[in-house]
């Protein structure tokens, strides 16, 4: 018996039919032989991520898939971000800042930046974490994590006084989680006087 879209089934009991070829199988064979068929790691990508647990199968298929080009950049956008919260998750440091190192900051989406910040400051890559506090502001973030990630910034600060480190320095101090390198930024670039 053959449906309208073709799929062939066989009758093994009076009350139900069975498929002969059920597509999921068939990918994860066909691949096995061709690793670098777009139209099967599309597919095969697309049924990884209705899965709930990533294996290790699921994350090189995604490298795979992310090495390919012309994604479209929202399923290239998720695909990286389900890679960074598997290797976060996982513990996998080195393979994460990898992946941090690569990350846009425009393409990150309001609700994920506290998350890739979160990232950042695990990872120890301060200079990304700036990058992205510096572009879209520190509400939200937990007062010691900015301490944290800012502290290597404010001993690198120019000359040059840059209003939105002011204001991130500026709220360190009213919240009492300022070090020297903040204080001094703040000395030489506040117009109010630290007293008040």
């Amino acid at each position: 018996m053959i449906d309208r879209e073709y799929h062939r089934y066989a009758d093994d009991s009076w009350y139900r039919l069975k498929p002969l070829l059920e597509m999921d199988g068939m990918k994860e064979v066909c691949y096995r032989f061709d690793k670098q068929n777009r139209a099967l790691l599309l597919a095969l990508g697309e049924q990884a991520s209705k899965q709930v647990v990533d294996t290790a199968e699921t994350v090189e298929l995604r490298a795979q898939l992310l090495a390919c080009e012309g994604l479209r950049e929202n399923y290239r956008h998720a695909l990286e971000l389900k890679q960074m919260q598997y290797f976060y998750q996982r513990g996998e440091r080195g393979r994460l800042e990898e992946a941090l190192e690569q990350l846009d900051w425009t393409t990150v989406e309001a609700g994920e930046r506290g998350r890739m910040i979160e990232y950042c400051a695990w990872c120890e890559c301060f200079a990304k974490a700036m990058e992205g506090i510096l572009q879209f502001g520190f509400e939200g973030i937990p007062i010691k994590r900015l301490q944290t990630i800012s502290e290597q910034a404010f001993q690198d600060a120019s000359a040059v006084p840059d209003e939105r480190m002011l204001c991130l320095a500026w709220k360190l101090f009213t919240e009492n989680a300022y070090s020297e390198p903040v204080l001094k930024y703040l000395m030489r670039f506040s117009v109010v006087p630290l007293q008040s």
